[in-house]
């Protein structure tokens, strides 16, 4: 069966009906929306620990960390939006499911890929199937030996908004989803990364998530600071000024020898 004939194709959004997205419907005729938990209005710090944990509670009190930390209320309705798919799924007899987020963006040029991924990522034995993923390169560690022209297997990604996810992939993923200790691309990357499952990514991203300020799934800014590690507060001051220090110097150096050339000539 083709990846375009997958009969159980999520969209998660939060206020979009299935007119919005024909874009998707073009390639996944069976797409359908699953309404994203909205969290808006509720505050984590009440909700028991059984579902989220005092790590996650205090990583959104303090401020995100590192790009794994829950940051907001939303980050916890985004992955209960993905869990309530892979539980939709499982109440199925589909072989596998595509989950999307609303944000997606499909490119012509770029779907005819995906059934050639799919096929290598197939073989090697994937789980979780991401069509757009950040990964982190290949590396000598033991969890990360699989690749080939189309398809890396990886053990540390970003992004969750568009995979293929397998019956055994969504067992697993509910099995340890509770409590809630991190955002959902990271909680999927720390199984893969102690083995419980098998994630692949597209060497080249097939399908990329648009670049916006906000998510209608999140709610909350992108936080850019983030792509640091361990960079709150005056940490990152101290970041941005050693950045335009640097940058003096070398616009300073450049005048320097541009002078000692024309000193020469």
């Amino acid at each position: 069966m083709s990846i375009f004939d997958c009969t159980e194709v999520y969209i998660i959004s939060l206020d979009k009906t299935l007119a919005d997205f024909q874009d998707i419907v073009k390639y996944f005729p069976h797409a359908q929306v699953v309404k994203a938990v909205d969290m808006r209005g509720v505050e984590v710090s009440t909700l028991p620990n059984e579902e989220v944990s005092m790590r996650a509670k205090l990583s959104i009190r303090r401020g995100q960390d590192t790009s794994e930390d829950v940051v907001s209320g939303g980050s916890v309705g985004c992955s209960k939006s993905h869990l309530k798919c892979w539980n939709k799924f499982l109440a199925t007899n589909a072989p596998y499911c595509v989950v999307l987020e609303d944000d997606v963006v499909l490119r012509k040029e770029k779907m005819y890929q995906l059934p050639r991924y799919i096929n290598s990522a197939d073989k090697m034995g994937a789980d979780i199937v991401s069509f757009g993923a950040i990964y982190q390169g290949i590396s000598t560690d033991n969890l990360f030996k699989k690749h080939d022209q189309y398809a890396v297997q990886v053990y540390m990604f970003l992004l969750t908004h568009a995979q293929k996810i397998t019956r055994r992939g969504a067992q697993i993923l509910v099995k340890y989803f509770y409590p809630i200790n991190m955002q959902v691309d990271g909680y999927i990357s720390t199984l893969a990364r102690f083995g419980y499952l098998v994630a692949s990514a597209p060497r080249h991203q097939i399908i990329r998530q648009r670049l916006s300020l906000t998510s209608s799934v999140q709610q909350v800014l992108l936080p850019m600071k983030t792509y640091m590690p361990r960079c709150n507060g005056s940490y990152l001051v101290i970041f941005l000024v050693i950045i335009i220090l640097l940058t003096l110097f070398i616009a300073s150096l450049a005048v320097c020898i541009k002078k000692e050339s024309a000193f020469t000539d």
